[in-house]
């Protein structure tokens, strides 16, 4: 890719406890509006960035519980911090 692409993001202290916690397999569990689902969103995004490989590849998943929530909360949130550059 080469280009640099900017996100902003401030996460809450419990976001960035969760983003700097070490492991490989890691939860943020919280109530309704706690921001779970962005923080996971940025985490994917990251992730992706760090590890899609030369021609900007990369093979992930993003799941939910059921496919309404995934369809009305977990993707649209994740295409609402995803560049277009990224696209």
């Amino acid at each position: 890719m080469g280009d640099t692409v900017n996100i902003h993001y401030e996460p809450l202290p419990s976001q960035m406890a969760f983003h700097s916690a070490p492991g490989q397999l890691r939860l943020f569990a919280g109530g309704y509006g706690s921001g779970k689902t962005l923080a996971g969103a940025h985490e994917f995004l990251q992730l992706c960035i760090e590890n899609g490989g030369e021609d900007g590849g990369i093979d992930g998943a993003i799941i939910a519980p059921t496919y309404g929530i995934l369809h009305r909360v977990t993707l649209r949130t994740f295409r609402s911090i995803l560049p277009k550059e990224l696209i």
